[in-house]
């Protein structure tokens, strides 16, 4: 009992915040795709440790969400059907890294513990300075220290439950890296999150105008697709509307950079292909299952260099959603997307703290910005959005008044054990 013991409490306290500070310092290495071994190894043994302490917790779960229970339900469906489409050992290795990718989903139900979610953060946020200074800094790659500072934007999304001294020391980390980055992305998601831990914890954001924010933003992208099919409007294409730009640095495997313009198309190309490959294999409604990917013509050379004759179809997507529709289609698509609205204006209804206002609005967001990136990967920012939705399913959360959450997000950033 004792031994049982001892391993749970070393499961929290150092081995799932060590595996997020690998994970996240793997992220934004330029060679990460081909570290697929370390991938698979950290994953497995993190999810094998998550299903063994919600095993093994005495509490009943605070999180019972119905429609992440038919989620899970059918992603297994899902892995059980690809089994019979593995012929290879490329398509059973990237098998095994989408399911894996499908299955972090179960990582909800213990970020939805305050205790054990308290103890997976803190942990991190104690050692990830001497790590940084360290291990990232040396490497000198800006997208290296931008992933390895993921975690970071629960303190934006939640700055002003900070003490003062913290919000300026967060406040600079993001001014830093805004300035030292070029990629869009990067500069929306940092730009959007602080906006949210500032201007929505007001009262003037009450639970009405948050759920009309979180209607805006979700009901964006689904507008744009729409106009984007039809061809009215396609919002990727922006040089026929801004014209050119700066340049977006990114890197080679080698670490070399390498620039494009800021504004260029690089995402109508994969809507493309990924919607008439699926409509070719008629594979629109269940989706080609976690052993399939997509045919591409744009990136064959890749497909050539990392398979060679075993496989024809890529497996990595980089818009979030597209991920999700391609491996479950339009049926996991509506259950995905209906566990996510479920999560943001039930959390929103059932909250008695203003804290969950900020976090539903930037799961909104978060869910916007899919249809543009978030790759479905095991890749902190995935597994970051797991604990937004972990707090945002939780009872025990979203029963706390203002003070209480307060308490519980100055402990995380504290340095005391």
């Amino acid at each position: 009992m004792k031994q049982a013991k001892g391993l749970h409490k070393w499961l929290l306290g150092h081995f799932l915040p060590i595996s997020l500070l690998i994970i996240s310092y793997l992220s934004g290495w330029p060679f990460f795709e081909g570290l697929h071994f370390s991938e698979f190894t950290l994953v497995v043994l993190s999810f094998s440790a998550l299903i063994y302490i919600s095993y093994k917790s005495k509490d009943s779960a605070p999180c019972n969400n119905t429609f992440l229970k038919v989620w899970i339900i059918y992603i297994i469906f899902q892995l059980i059907i690809g089994l019979f489409y593995i012929n290879n050992y490329y398509v059973a290795r990237m098998y095994l890294r989408n399911s894996l990718t499908l299955l972090c989903c179960y990582s909800i139900y213990l970020f939805s513990y305050p205790k054990y979610l308290f103890q997976c953060l803190h942990t991190w946020y104690k050692y990830f300075i001497p790590i940084f200074v360290i291990c990232v800094i040396p490497v000198a790659i800006p997208e290296t220290y931008f992933h390895f500072l993921i975690p970071l934007y629960i303190g934006l999304i939640l700055i002003r439950a900070l003490p003062f001294k913290h919000q300026v020391l967060i406040l600079i980390v993001a001014i830093f890296f805004m300035g030292g980055l070029l990629s869009r992305s990067n500069l929306i998601k940092i730009i959007i999150f602080s906006i949210i831990g500032y201007v929505t914890y007001s009262k003037y954001i009450t639970k009405k105008i948050a759920k009309l924010i979180c209607a805006f933003l979700i009901s964006c992208p689904l507008l744009l697709f729409i106009l984007g099919i039809s061809g009215v409007f396609n919002v990727f294409d922006m040089e026929s509307y801004m014209g050119n730009y700066d340049v977006e640095m990114s890197y080679t495997s080698e670490g070399e950079e390498r620039g494009r313009s800021m504004i260029k198309d690089t995402r109508t190309f994969v809507y493309a292909e990924l919607l008439e490959s699926t409509i070719e294999n008629d594979s629109w409604l269940l989706g080609r299952h976690p052993s399939r990917g997509y045919t591409s013509i744009k990136y064959q050379d890749e497909l050539d260099e990392n398979s060679g004759m075993f496989n024809t179809e890529r497996m990595n997507v980089e818009v979030g959603i597209l991920g999700i529709y391609l491996w479950t289609g339009i049926i996991g698509y509506l259950i995905y997307s209906a566990f996510f609205f479920n999560t943001i204006f039930s959390s929103i209804n059932r909250t008695n703290n203003h804290y969950i206002l900020s976090l539903a609005i930037a799961l909104s967001f978060i869910y916007a910005f899919s249809f543009v990136e978030f790759t479905c990967a095991p890749h902190i920012m995935y597994i970051m959005t797991f604990i937004y939705l972990g707090i945002c399913n939780s009872k025990a959360f979203l029963n706390m008044s203002n003070d209480e959450f307060k308490i519980f997000i100055k402990k995380i950033f504290s340095f005391k054990s």
